[in-house]
């Protein structure tokens, strides 16, 4: 990972390692249209255990707004003048 990658882990608090991951998974840092995950949910077969789709769905935001957050923070690294 350079030293921009590095940088970003740092101020997120996070392992270089867990952003390349996360950054690999999501397109590994290709230029282009966003890709974003299907978020809409299935409904269940019969009504049935409504209480797991809750769960996962509620999984699924938090991981969504994770990204969100290594986002706007890596934007603001990258907006910064170069020292």
């Amino acid at each position: 990972m350079d030293h921009a990658g590095r940088q970003i882990a740092g101020e997120l608090g996070i392992a270089p390692s867990r952003l390349r991951a996360w950054r690999n998974r999501s397109g590994g840092g290709q230029a282009g249209p966003a890709r974003r995950p299907n978020t809409q949910a299935a409904i269940p077969p019969g009504g049935s255990d409504l209480a797991a789709e809750n769960a996962r769905l509620r999984r699924e935001n938090e991981h969504l707004r994770m990204e969100r957050e290594i986002l706007k923070k890596t934007l603001r690294i990258f907006s910064e003048a170069p020292k």
